[in-house]
């Protein structure tokens, strides 16, 4: 089944779609950012990252710890394995 594009569902979707440039240069302001600091709290990343939506943050975070590039411990702080 093709996407319509103008309905709530496929307008969500071209919202939240990742292309790879787009997850390159999110991953590499976030690996910067929490370098600078040692470490992040998430919402303060996600705040430094608010011109960029936030399910899109959220792909690259899990993705960064699913390949355990990152951690974010129990508290939501991020800092870099």
């Amino acid at each position: 089944m093709q996407d319509c594009g103008i309905c709530d569902n496929c307008l969500q979707k071209k919202r939240t779609h990742l292309t790879s440039e787009e997850f390159e240069e999110i991953r590499e302001k976030m690996v910067k950012t929490i370098s600078t600091h040692q470490q992040v709290n998430t919402k303060e990343l996600l705040q430094e990252f608010k011109n960029i939506h936030k399910e899109k943050t959220w792909q690259v975070l899990q993705f960064l710890q699913s390949e355990q590039k990152i951690h974010i411990d129990t508290e939501g702080v991020i800092t870099l394995c």
